[in-house]
């Protein structure tokens, strides 16, 4: 303000006054003083950090000031209620009294990149006088960076819903979003039947680190829903990080044999049946499949076979919590299967992740098997012998050495051509040629038949031969029964007249013989059914004690004399011999004729 001092001047020796006015003009003498809270003010290192400050006017008058702010680099300071925005580095105060104070905010936006704990920073107040001339007074406010202990816990994937008896990796990302370092050491809080396999390592995460670790989730089966709780723990706090547990009903499936059923209605409770697996058919193969779980259960089945193997199988319907489905595979071994192998199939049922499976194995049965085709036949003749040819083919898996055999019609005769015993490994062939007579004529049925072989095919056909002169009469019943009664009336006369003449020298004239050609022949009485049985050559009843042997040749007896071999006991009727065609070698162990002996 303007001071005035009145002055009076006196002249003593005039005695006169004179009154002068001195006028002092003070100017505003500002002064800003500024007051703060802290000796240092704490900032955080990731968040905006606010403060407050006064400024007090000590000038001698009003007085307004401007101020401005000088931040640390990288940091922001702003006034919060001084300009017209929140924020700006600078303001004004307004016109302050002598005396008045006024309260500033100071808000700090750290940098983006975090500043490790303990750093120090300056941020600076200046504050100019709204004078002339103006006065710059200035305020430093020391700052230090606040220690923040934070983690951040991730999980790279969602959690699915698991199987109570799931394996799952945890991938957790870590983070350290403080500005210190930390030790850290991990546990899991986990609903009941989860636990942790990998081993629970200390963790050292430095202030500007992240980290991926991963821990295994094992389910015991018996796994329930509920809260997985990650923590992270040191001497001064713990992390934590949740994720809700998700668990899934599941079924739980059962495969159990039950029976195996062969093409006849056979049936068996183990897989091995009688002890073998016969070929050529369709083995039936059965399981039970149960659900003692809390879900129902829809397999798929899936047959792995065994090269060589035919089969299929069945899918059961959805197997209900509680209830039993039937699952059924087909299976065929072919007959060209060697005897005795174990071939074997495995049936696999899957499903909700789910497997269950079987493995059978098999035996295969010895199967001795002819195929039979009849390639030809000729009727017999009066020059000629009838002849029939088939095809013997082992279709069966097991080689054999078997004797032929035919059933035929007495008064027939059927000879081999060659060995009479079928020898044969799988797979091969044979042709079988034999010639057949007859001494009654007409047409009878044959049936080839091989000792301890199954025989499929051509194994019957008809044998045709011309009827003999003498059987021309046959249909004549009567006429032949009375022919011969005749001829026995004449024979009883005859031996009468004999004992009459007793030893009478007187010779009687004979009765005159009749031809028995002349005469129809005896009727045979008529036979509905042949008798069937094998064939054997014909021969004379043997007497005395007349040695008898089965002919390897044509497989009727020999009476008498006859050819051998020692050593396998074969025995053949000697050459000539009608109706037998002695083989060039011994059918049963190959020897040739020249080696026959006389047995």
């Amino acid at each position: 303000g303007t001071y005035r001092i009145p002055l009076t001047g006196l002249d003593v020796d005039n005695g006169v006054a004179y009154p002068y006015n001195l006028s002092l003009e003070v100017p505003p003498l500002p002064e800003a003083r500024f007051a703060l809270d802290y000796s240092v003010v704490p900032v955080h290192p990731l968040d905006p950090t606010t403060f407050q400050f006064s400024l007090t006017n000590d000038g001698n008058g009003p007085i307004g000031y401007d101020l401005f702010l000088e931040s640390p680099t990288g940091w922001a300071a702003g006034f919060d209620n001084l300009g017209s925005e929140p924020g700006a580095s600078s303001g004004s105060t307004g016109l302050m009294n002598q005396g008045a104070a006024r309260a500033v905010n100071i808000t700090v936006v750290p940098p983006s990149v975090k500043t490790v704990a303990g750093a120090e920073r300056t941020v600076t107040v200046i504050a100019i006088s709204q004078t002339d001339p103006a006065v710059s007074t200035s305020l430093e406010i020391p700052m230090q960076v606040l220690a923040v202990r934070d983690v951040g816990i991730s999980l790279e994937s969602s959690l699915p819903a698991l199987r109570p008896d799931a394996s799952v990796g945890l991938y957790l990302s870590l983070e350290n979003r403080g500005n210190v370092d930390l030790e850290l050491t991990p546990s899991f809080q986990l609903p009941s039947g989860w636990s942790i396999t990998s081993t629970l390592e200390p963790i050292s995460l430095g202030w500007t680190d992240t980290m991926d670790v991963v821990y295994t989730l094992v389910g015991d089966g018996a796994g329930r829903s509920g809260t997985l709780e990650v923590r992270l723990s040191d001497a001064e706090g713990r992390f934590t990080w949740t994720a809700p547990l998700d668990v899934r009903q599941l079924p739980a499936p059962t495969l159990d044999f039950s029976r195996l059923v062969l093409e006849d209605g056979t049936s068996y409770t183990t897989s091995f049946g009688s002890g073998s697996h016969p070929t050529g058919e369709t083995l039936r193969f059965e399981w039970l499949v149960g659900n003692s779980g809390e879900a129902p259960w829809s397999p798929s089945v899936q047959l792995d076979l065994d090269a060589g193997l035919f089969g299929s199988c069945e899918a059961p319907d959805a197997v209900a919590v509680g209830d039993f489905e039937v699952v059924g595979c087909d299976i065929v071994l072919p007959p060209s299967l060697a005897a005795n192998t174990e071939p074997s199939f495995t049936v696999v049922l899957t499903g909700d992740g789910f497997e269950r499976r079987d493995d059978v194995t098999m035996l295969v049965a010895e199967e001795r098997r002819l195929e039979i085709s009849l390639d030809s036949s000729t009727p017999a003749t009066t020059d000629a012998d009838g002849t029939v040819t088939w095809t013997l083919i082992n279709s069966g898996n097991t080689a054999f050495d078997e004797r032929v055999e035919f059933d035929v019609a007495k008064g027939w005769e059927v000879a081999i051509d060659g060995p009479s015993t079928v020898s044969l490994e799988p797979g091969a062939s044979r042709v079988l040629r034999v010639t057949y007579t007859s001494t009654n004529g007409g047409e009878v049925p044959l049936t080839l038949q091989v000792n301890n072989v199954r025989l499929d095919g051509d194994t019957s056909l008809t044998l045709v031969a011309p009827r003999q002169a003498s059987d021309e009469g046959q249909g004549s019943g009567a006429l032949s029964v009375a022919v011969g009664g005749l001829v026995l009336l004449l024979i009883v006369a005859g031996v009468l007249v004999l004992r009459r003449v007793g030893s009478s020298a007187e010779v009687l004239p004979l009765v005159p013989k009749v031809p028995l050609q002349a005469l129809p022949a005896l009727a045979t009485p008529p036979v509905a059914a042949a008798p069937v049985a094998p064939i054997v050559a014909p021969s004379a009843a043997p007497t005395g004690s007349v040695t008898t042997a089965a002919c390897w040749a044509c497989r009727g007896t020999i009476t008498g004399p006859m050819l051998g071999r020692p050593s396998c006991g074969a025995r053949f009727h000697l050459p000539g011999t009608p109706g037998c065609t002695l083989p060039d070698a011994c059918p049963k162990c190959g020897t040739a004729r020249a080696e026959f002996l006389s047995a």
